[in-house]
């Protein structure tokens, strides 16, 4: 089809009837204003797309390392990917929701659903994939109740007891103390830097929090004690916690283990 002001498009068909009822359709649409190249959207993947999301716009947010993960393990295990951006319908994705309650809680399913409608989403504004967002007509699972659990004073002095027994790294008790004194979130306390540490005060400024906005945490003198006994490592000596992510949650995960 070629028509002045539009994209020149074509497509095979297996009958001149069908061809033709295509052409009819495609330039009745361009006539009244309403045409949507789908050419890019049928020649895209959705594992195309999370390609580009997660190289595109996955580094701008605060949460990139996690997404980005996220986003590798969708394309190295998940069938969806394969899928063609028009064939992606309300059906294929909740038959997929449904396969994946099976291995995974209701939440994380919601999280995948949020993640896969912004990426698609994203293709719709930016990339010119113009297809309807199918994940608007599909259900959300009910997500887990909250948890509201917190150790017993017995139980406390049992974890801290066997971090301080059995783990080798010197910062691992000090952070899971300073997260009950505080109720600091983990990426709060690893970004924590000793700028933003007011003892005299006993304050501690955080000007960047997950949600955007600042916040001053008010610390108890049992917080002031722990952050004044601790020890500097070398190289990192603006940094209050020297850890890693994934040293801190794989040390305390074998410290619940172990005290049972």
């Amino acid at each position: 089809i070629r028509k002045k002001g539009f994209p020149t498009i074509s497509k095979l068909f297996k009958s001149h009837k069908e061809a033709r009822l295509w052409g009819s359709f495609v330039e009745s649409q361009m006539d009244i204003g309403c045409f949507k190249d789908k050419t890019l959207a049928e020649n895209t993947t959705l594992g195309d797309l999370l390609e580009r999301y997660v190289k595109e716009v996955t580094p701008h947010k605060k949460s990139s390392k996690q997404e980005s993960h996220r986003i590798h393990q969708f394309l190295r295990e998940d069938r969806l990917c394969q899928y063609k951006m028009t064939a992606l319908t309300p059906k294929v994705i909740a038959d997929w929701r449904d396969q994946r309650l099976t291995r995974v809680s209701g939440s994380t399913v919601n999280r995948d659903l949020a993640l896969l409608s912004h990426v698609i989403n994203s293709g719709r504004r930016e990339w010119d994939i113009h297809i309807d967002n199918p994940l608007v007509l599909v259900r959300r699972p009910r997500c887990n109740r909250g948890r509201e659990r917190r150790l017993s004073g017995e139980e406390q002095e049992v974890l801290f007891n066997e971090i301080k027994e059995r783990s080798k790294n010197p910062f691992l008790l000090p952070v899971v103390q300073m997260a009950i004194e505080t109720g600091m979130r983990r990426s709060e306390l690893l970004g924590l830097e000793w700028s933003k540490v007011d003892l005299g005060k006993r304050v501690i400024r955080l000007l960047d929090t997950k949600n955007g906005e600042g916040r001053s945490v008010p610390l108890t003198l049992r917080a002031v004690e722990i952050l004044s006994s601790l020890p500097k490592r070398q190289g990192f000596e603006e940094m209050v916690f020297p850890l890693t992510g994934n040293a801190l949650k794989l040390g305390f995960e074998r410290a619940l283990e172990r005290s049972r």
